[in-house]
C-alpha cells in the first residue's frame, strides 16, 4: 500500500513538476552577462577573431574595452551581425526562463517555447529591418552598433525577397502578428486563456465604439435645427472670410509689383544752358520793357563789336 501511494506522488510530481535553483541562477547569470554585453557594446571594441570580423564592420578603430571583456563584445557583435536590434530580446528571454525555474514546473522550456524563442527572434529581426527601410535615408544600412543593419544580416536579405511581395505595409502586419504571437507563447502561461480574454476586449472595444458613435448620431438629431445650420453658416462664413482675406492679399501683391514695375520719369534738366543775347532782346522789346539805359544795351553794344554774339548762362 506504501509502494502504491508512493508511486502515485511521483507520477503527481512528474506532472507538477519540482524547482531547480542551480538551473535557474546559471540562467540567470547567463541572460545578465548578455544583457551587459549588448548594451555596453560600442564600435571598435577589442573582441576575439577579429581578422574575421574586420571585412563587416565600417571601421577598424578601436573603442576599448567591453565592460564583458573580449567574450562579451565577440557575442554581442556576433548577435548585431546576425539578428540586429533583436539581440536586445535573447537575454530578456533567458532570464525569463531562469525565473521560471524557481517555480515547480515539469520542464524549464516547452519546445512549443523553443520555437516561439526562434521565431520571435527572427520575427523581431524582420521588423527593424522593416522600419529602417520605412525611414529610409535617413536611418543608414550600415552604422557603429548595426554593422550589418537595424535587423542583421537576416532581416536585410529577408525583407530584399518580401518587400516586392509585401511591400513595407504588409512585412510590418504580417511579422508584427508573428511577434506578438510569440511573445503571448513564451510570456504568458496559457495563450488559449490569454487569447480569449483579448477577443473579450476586442468585443468590449467595438461594443463600446459603437455605443459612442450611437450617441453622437442621436445627439446630432436632437439638436435644435437653427443651431445645426448657424455652426454650418459660421464655418461657411468663416471660409469665405478667410477666402476674401487671401484675395485682397494676393491684389496687394500684385498692385505693389505694378507699381514698382512703372518707368520712373526722367528727372527735369536744371543744367545751364546758352541764350542769344539778341533774342533776349526781341524779347524784351515785345513784353515792352526795353529801354535804352539797360544793362541789356551794354552788353549788346559790346556784342557788335565782337565777331561772336556773347551768351549768357540761364537756368
Amino acid at each position: 500500500m506504501a509502494g502504491k501511494r508512493k508511486k502515485q506522488v511521483e507520477k503527481l510530481g512528474a506532472v507538477v513538476g519540482r524547482s531547480r535553483p542551480f538551473t535557474a541562477v546559471a540562467l540567470l547569470l547567463i541572460g545578465v552577462f548578455l544583457l551587459v554585453s549588448i548594451f555596453n557594446y560600442s564600435a571598435g571594441q577589442e573582441v576575439m577573431f577579429k581578422h574575421y570580423f574586420e571585412p563587416l564592420l565600417p571601421s577598424t578603430e578601436s573603442g576599448g574595452l567591453n565592460i564583458c571583456g573580449r567574450f562579451g563584445a565577440t557575442s554581442a557583435l556576433s548577435l548585431m551581425l546576425v539578428i540586429g536590434a533583436a539581440a536586445y530580446m535573447l537575454p530578456l528571454y533567458i532570464i525569463w526562463f531562469g525565473i521560471g525555474c524557481f517555480r515547480r514546473k515539469a520542464n524549464i522550456i516547452t519546445k512549443s517555447e523553443i520555437v516561439a524563442v526562434v521565431v520571435g527572434l527572427l520575427s523581431l529581426s524582420m521588423l527593424s529591418s522593416v522600419f529602417q527601410d520605412f525611414l529610409g535615408d535617413s536611418a543608414p544600412l550600415q552604422s557603429a552598433i548595426f554593422p550589418s543593419g537595424w535587423g542583421g544580416k537576416f532581416g536585410f536579405v529577408v525583407l530584399s525577397i518580401t518587400k516586392p511581395l509585401l511591400d513595407t505595409l504588409g512585412n510590418a502586419l504580417i511579422f508584427g502578428t508573428i511577434y506578438l504571437i510569440a511573445l503571448v507563447v513564451v510570456f504568458v502561461d496559457s495563450p488559449s486563456e490569454a487569447s480569449k480574454e483579448l477577443v473579450s476586449v476586442l468585443k468590449w472595444c467595438v461594443k463600446m465604439l459603437w455605443q459612442l458613435l450611437k450617441a453622437v448620431v442621436l445627439t446630432v438629431l436632437l439638436l435644435p435645427k437653427r443651431l445645426v445650420l448657424a455652426l454650418f453658416s459660421r464655418k461657411k462664413s468663416d471660409d469665405e472670410q478667410e477666402l476674401v482675406a487671401e484675395q485682397e492679399i494676393k491684389q496687394a501683391d500684385k498692385s505693389e509689383g505694378e507699381i514698382q514695375s512703372e518707368p520712373i520719369a526722367p528727372e527735369e534738366d536744371f543744367s545751364i544752358k546758352e541764350i542769344d543775347l539778341r533774342d533776349l532782346e526781341d524779347f524784351a522789346k515785345e513784353m515792352g520793357s526795353y529801354s535804352r539805359s539797360s544793362a541789356l544795351v551794354d552788353i549788346l553794344e559790346v556784342d557788335s563789336a565782337s565777331e561772336e554774339p556773347v551768351m549768357v548762362e540761364s537756368e
